[in-house]
């Protein structure tokens, strides 16, 4: 009895190995190319591959077969030499595991001379370019990748193009200072031919407003105004020179949601609709939405108005301001502790006083 048991055991054993060896030397219809890890493990499964693994635990990362590449475990040598997933086979099924460890590289993006924060800077983490992110509406990015050694990117319109190696065995905090980059212009043409550029945007019916250096366009008595310089794009339009608010592709005064700084403003305008309420001198940066809109900004029918503020300049101590016609402004700024706190007191007072 003993004896039959250890060669039913043998004989199990050996059709386990025969069926798993089977399964691996099974060929496969992919081409070469790049594929995601989820992408290339549903191929694999429309293949008739029996596959065990779990989708939250297995990273999507790109896998890049070159030609050649026909049997299941060529498939699976090249995600796991790329990419750090196992593999077993038990029973005929094949059971993928990942045991590598993620690590974080987070930081901000600012501007070296005044410390502000820089909105949709580029980082990109590894020469492929499949790692990357965007700096938010305070500079901050954040990339998790497996641990390793990347070359480290930040590109931002109009400044210095930053490389550096990095090395990730730990979470890491990489805060980026851009330096302005000067370059010489390229001749101009003047011709009377337009070209027709249909595509202004990725993000349809987008229109930011960059302030920077420059100012709005004076409006009213000379001051200058966010939402009267607004009115010089197309669909935005108000019913009247005392009236306050804007009407947006068609939609009423109460359709647009005006955020500043993540804070709904309700009321916008001062002097029967002429002015806003906000200061030119401290605005960082303006998004008008009105074509398509973010989720995250909830369903309007009409626009959602963008503004963000600046955060004082970290660097040194700096003062501006204006009298005109209508108002005196007055702006002071400087650091707390230079490039890692500042402050910002802004001023406005009316000289007509209605």
């Amino acid at each position: 009895m003993l004896f039959r048991l250890l060669v039913l055991l043998t004989i199990f054993s050996i059709a386990s190995s025969l069926v798993g060896q089977s399964v691996l030397d099974q060929e496969v219809t992919i081409s070469a190319g790049s594929y995601q890890v989820p992408r290339l493990l549903s191929m694999l499964d429309s293949e008739g591959i029996p596959l065990a693994y779990s989708s939250d635990l297995i990273p999507k990362y790109w896998i890049e077969l070159p030609n050649g590449t026909s049997t299941v475990r060529e498939v699976l040598n090249q995600m796991k030499t790329q990419s750090g997933i196992d593999y077993v086979t038990n029973s005929g099924t094949i059971i993928l595991s990942y045991n590598r460890a993620l690590y974080t590289v987070s930081g901000t993006i600012r501007d070296s001379q005044n410390g502000e924060a820089l909105i949709g800077a580029a980082v990109v983490l590894g020469s492929s370019g499949k790692s990357w992110a965007l700096s938010n509406s305070y500079g901050y990015y954040s990339i998790t990748v497996p641990e390793g050694t990347y070359d480290l990117q930040v590109q931002y319109l109009g400044y210095q193009l930053i490389k550096k190696e990095i090395t990730l065995n730990r979470d890491i905090r990489e805060n980026i200072a851009l330096e302005l980059a000067s370059a010489e212009l390229d001749e101009v043409e003047i011709s009377s031919y337009i070209p027709d550029y249909n595509l202004q945007n990725i993000v349809p019916g987008l229109s930011p407003i960059s302030f920077g250096e420059s100012w709005p366009i004076p409006y009213f008595l000379g001051e200058p105004d966010i939402f009267q310089n607004s009115l010089t794009l197309p669909g935005i339009r108000s019913i009247g020179e005392d009236a306050t608010g804007l009407n947006i592709r068609g939609g009423d005064i109460d359709q647009n949601l005006i955020l500043l700084d993540e804070a709904t403003i309700y009321n916008p305008n001062h002097f029967y609709g002429l002015i806003s309420v906000f200061n030119p001198e401290v605005v960082n940066s303006v998004e008008i939405y009105k074509g398509y809109i973010p989720p995250q900004y909830g369903g309007r029918a009409s626009s959602v108005i963008n503004i963000v503020q600046r955060e004082g300049n970290n660097q040194e101590f700096h003062a501006s301001g204006g009298i005109g016609l209508v108002s005196a402004r007055l702006a002071v700024e400087g650091p707390i502790k230079k490039g890692i706190a500042s402050y910002l007191v802004t001023a406005r007072r009316s000289l007509v006083n209605f």
